[in-house]
């Protein structure tokens, strides 16, 4: 079994790594154990590139960081190697786009011939393409000239897409209805990471049955609760308070991960309080822009602590260490949050906003508190809740976190499922 995944997988490989291409990597890790070879297209070489031991085979669009200049001539190059794909390529992206918009219609049809290069030396089985947009769409195309089955795994992107990531009041998801139309309905299956992820496909796919759910997991193997919990040593490991509470967000330094959010709010609690939270935050992203904020709005900046490029193994030792999770995430283009199910993994409390699919994974009282989108107040309530829970609290917490977390998102079981369905794909050709 050859399985090629294409689409819009993140820019490289280096730790850490973003959901979708750290769902990608997982994958492949499991079904190379079932005897599949995995193929992966990817935008750029890394030179520190690290795969999660995937054992991948891996080719790109460029072999660096591209320049303006790169780019034209990768395009160019891609023209002439096959100009009549690629003008009918962009014309598809012309017909069917909401917003003409030259550079992209140009990147996407130029990275399409060259998925149909290396599809004649791959000659894979499947194809599987994420999320839904022009990447995927010219995929599908590719997918079709060469009669492969295509795959569409699709996230929030096709009920909910912002203009900019600050703008996340405004949806214009449905200005590429025609898209999101030709693509779902073009694909021999829609893969969606939660059922919030998949009211999209819903709204325009003919026939339901095309769609699955299929959670992204998580690897258990490391983050896990029952093998990872030695607090001080985690603590002393990375330089951390023993004597604070401490506050965990991950995710990229971007505003639509909220974790401005989360220093704001907890300026609302009284000051004793304050005193006693350290927040530690973990992601890629401008830190010296963080902390400039972070200072303009008066929170402690010696109260704050971040961390960036750590590898899976610190990452969960990391998250041992602290003592609550906070997921601000406050746009409802939030699948469910790969860093959150890892915490879950590891048996922290929960603190989240309602956002998206979150409410998917996190039970009010039961394995976390959350709080309505936005509302600042209730998400530091819900952080001194945790702080004022018992021992038999937080076991309770603990326990049902990683029962629901093994349950619901262990890799193993969700990378199987997922290979299920590619089994019944290719078996009817």
């Amino acid at each position: 079994m050859k399985i090629l995944i294409t689409g819009d997988n993140g820019e490289c490989l280096p730790p850490p790594y973003g959901g979708i291409i750290k769902r990608c990597l997982l994958h492949a890790k499991i079904w190379k154990t079932k005897g599949a070879e995995v193929y992966i297209h990817i935008y750029r070489w890394h030179e520190k590139e690290e795969d999660l031991g995937a054992g991948a085979r891996y080719f790109y669009d460029f072999l660096k960081t591209p320049t303006l200049v790169d780019k034209i001539w990768f395009g160019i190059k891609k023209f002439f190697t096959s100009p009549f794909l690629f003008i009918r390529l962009f014309y598809l992206q012309l017909k069917l786009s909401g917003e003409f918009n030259f550079s992209r219609f140009f990147y996407c049809a130029a990275r399409a011939v060259n998925l149909d290069q290396r599809i004649k030396d791959i000659n894979p089985d499947i194809i599987i393409t994420e999320t839904g947009g022009l990447q995927s769409l010219v995929a599908l195309e590719i997918a079709k000239k060469h009669k492969i089955p295509i795959i569409l795994e699709n996230y929030a992107e096709i009920q909910y897409k912002e203009i900019s990531e600050r703008n996340i009041s405004v949806n214009i998801a449905d200005r590429d209805k025609e898209i999101w139309r030709y693509l779902v309905n073009g694909v021999d299956l829609v893969v969606s990471a939660s059922e919030h992820c998949a009211e999209g496909p819903r709204k325009y796919i003919k026939n339901p049955a095309k769609t699955k759910i299929v959670y992204s997991g998580v690897n258990f193997d490391i983050f896990n609760g029952h093998i990872t919990n030695d607090k001080i040593s985690a603590r002393k490991k990375f330089a951390l308070p023993l004597d604070k509470f401490l506050v965990m967000a991950v995710g990229a330094i971007r505003f639509r991960k909220g974790h401005d959010q989360l220093i704001e709010a907890l300026l609302k609690l009284p000051t004793e309080q304050i005193n006693k939270i350290t927040v530690v935050l973990c992601g890629m992203g401008p830190i010296d822009e963080l902390k400039q904020k972070v200072q303009e709005i008066g929170f402690p900046l010696e109260q704050l602590k971040v961390f960036q490029g750590l590898t899976e193994e610190d990452l969960a030792e990391l998250y041992s260490g602290v003592d609550c999770f906070c997921f601000p995430s406050i746009t409802p283009r939030e699948c469910m949050g790969m860093a959150m199910k890892e915490a879950m993994s590891i048996g922290l409390p929960i603190v989240a906003y309602d956002s998206g699919g979150i409410k998917e994974a996190i039970e009010h009282e039961v394995n976390g508190f959350l709080a309505p989108s936005g509302d600042k107040k209730a998400l530091a309530e819900a952080v001194t809740k945790i702080m004022n829970l018992n021992e038999d609290g937080k076991k309770m917490f603990r326990e049902n976190n990683i029962i629901k977390a093994q349950k619901l998102f262990d890799i193993k079981n969700t990378a199987s499922q997922l290979y299920e369905e590619i089994l019944k794909i290719v078996e009817k050709i």
